[in-house]
């Protein structure tokens, strides 16, 4: 321990300090540190009234003036009154704050609570924040924030807002508004909400969207009073979104032929062919010989074509509508008035 000349009120476990030799001896006081390293610290690194569990404190040497130049300056770490738990921490500068499997390199993070969040150049600035699975790159100011799944970069600012699944980029400002599922970019947003929104180059105030795609226009209270650009007019569209088309072959990218119903048959019994050929060969035959199937005016028809023409006798018509064949030897019919 003799690396530690002030590690004072601490405990310490299987801590790796590279290289052997340095300029000065960093500060820890009251503090707790397990399984952890320290890489090319300076005297300008002390940490005071902290946790650090299973993390990694690096200093990254920088070289200035010129490729040619051999100057080198080592930023430091500064950790105060912070717990740290399975994190790395690179040139940055922790102030009671509360990091929980972060990665911080070359930023400043001041009372914020930060876990499972990546912070990497350019400097981060974080401060009074909560935040949760989050990525800041190059955020110029997140103060009084609460942020969870999103992602705040190139020089955006973010503050006493509440952002949820959502992007701040290319110097986004935002200032008490509530964005989710939203994507801001170049646009200054001020009390407003945002929700599955896309914005780019707008400037909006006391105004609420959801599901749109805005741009290049200036809304006050909800009302559209101008545009930010005189070369581009305002877009305001629903937020859609298309799923790309499967590449189809050519047989199945033609319109399928679709078959007309047929129209429906009577149902019919089996056999029944069998029954109409039957029937025709019954129509077209002889008549039946039959006697026991014969009606007497069928007999009587047939013995008469057999006879001849002549020898057929005459039918009389009687009054009921009746037909009797006609006798020689019956007596003469009554005489009527």
């Amino acid at each position: 321990m003799s690396s530690f000349p002030k590690a004072r009120k601490s405990n310490m476990a299987n801590v790796r300090v590279t290289p052997e030799i340095w300029d000065a001896h960093p500060e820890v006081l009251r503090s707790t540190i397990s399984d952890s390293s320290f890489v090319n610290l300076s005297s300008a690194n002390h940490i005071s009234t902290s946790t650090i569990s299973h993390s990694t404190l690096e200093d990254v040497a920088v070289i200035v003036g010129g490729q040619n130049s051999q100057q080198q300056k080592i930023k430091h770490i500064d950790v105060y009154s912070s717990q740290v738990h399975g994190s790395a921490l690179f040139s940055s500068q922790i102030n009671r704050s509360k990091l929980d499997h972060c990665t911080v390199t070359d930023s400043l993070v001041s009372r914020s609570t930060l876990e499972h969040c990546t912070v990497q150049p350019p400097t981060n600035k974080i401060e009074r924040s909560t935040a949760g699975a989050t990525k800041f790159m190059g955020a110029k100011l997140v103060s009084r924030s609460q942020l969870e799944d999103s992602v705040v970069l190139g020089g955006s600012t973010v503050n006493r807002c509440v952002v949820r699944n959502s992007v701040v980029a290319d110097g986004a400002n935002c200032d008490r508004t509530q964005l989710d599922d939203a994507a801001v970019t170049r646009s200054r947003i001020d009390r407003s909400k945002l929700s599955n929104c896309d914005v780019m180059d707008c400037v909006m105030d006391k105004t609420t969207f959801e599901g749109m795609i805005l741009k290049y226009g200036i809304w006050r209270n909800g009302d559209l009073v101008g545009r930010t650009t005189t070369t581009e007019e305002v877009v305001i569209k629903p937020r859609t979104y298309q799923l790309a088309a499967k590449p189809t072959s050519s047989a199945s990218a033609e319109s399928p032929v679709v078959a007309r119903p047929r129209a429906l048959s009577p149902v019919r019994e089996p056999g029944w062919k069998a029954a109409e050929a039957a029937g025709e060969q019954l129509d077209d035959s002889d008549p039946i010989d039959d006697p026991y199937l014969l009606s007497s005016d069928d007999e009587q028809w047939t013995d008469d074509e057999l006879a001849g023409p002549s020898s057929r006798p005459k039918a009389q018509t009687l009054r009921g509508g009746s037909t009797a064949i006609k006798d020689e030897h019956d007596p003469p019919p009554p005489y009527e008035a």
